[in-house]
């Protein structure tokens, strides 16, 4: 986001909606990356010898838990941070959505922003526009070799 405008503004990541039809659920960066699928220990190692087995999945989920924690920071780091954007600054971050279930792509969604002018503390529709009409598919409905892991 930049602003091209004579005055500052306040910004806040909450004050965007994603919509369609419905208003998407936003979420925070710590929501988002709780929902994230992990690799699952017990499809893992249902190959391995009992005795590697209890082994294995007590380190797998240690290991997962510090990825899990990993993930939350580098999502946290990357969200979009509220704050005033003087004239002429940039800010910029990720936002996070839950889509609605069965949805396959963006389109027909559109991103609105709200903002306060720092002088009069009107809010003001600074961001109005649809998204590319991206369409996605989890490799297990596209006919590929599940792995546990989707790849948009």
């Amino acid at each position: 986001m930049e602003n091209r405008r004579e005055q500052g503004y306040q910004v806040k990541a909450a004050s965007v909606i994603a919509r369609g039809d419905n208003v998407l659920k936003a979420l925070t960066p710590e929501e988002a990356a709780s929902k994230v699928e992990w690799f699952e220990p017990n499809r893992a190692w249902r190959w391995a010898p009992e005795i590697v087995v209890p082994i294995a999945a007590v380190t797998l989920a240690r290991r997962t838990g510090e990825i899990k924690k990993q993930a939350a920071q580098n999502f946290a780091v990357k969200g979009f941070p509220d704050g005033i954007i003087m004239p002429n600054e940039e800010r910029s971050g990720f936002l996070f959505f839950e889509l609605e279930a069965g949805r396959k792509g963006l389109r027909g969604l559109s991103l609105h922003m709200t903002a306060r002018s720092i002088m009069t503390e009107e809010a003001v529709i600074i961001i109005d526009v649809p998204l590319p009409e991206t369409s996605f598919t989890p490799k297990k409905e596209a006919g590929e070799n599940a792995t546990g892991e989707h790849r948009w």
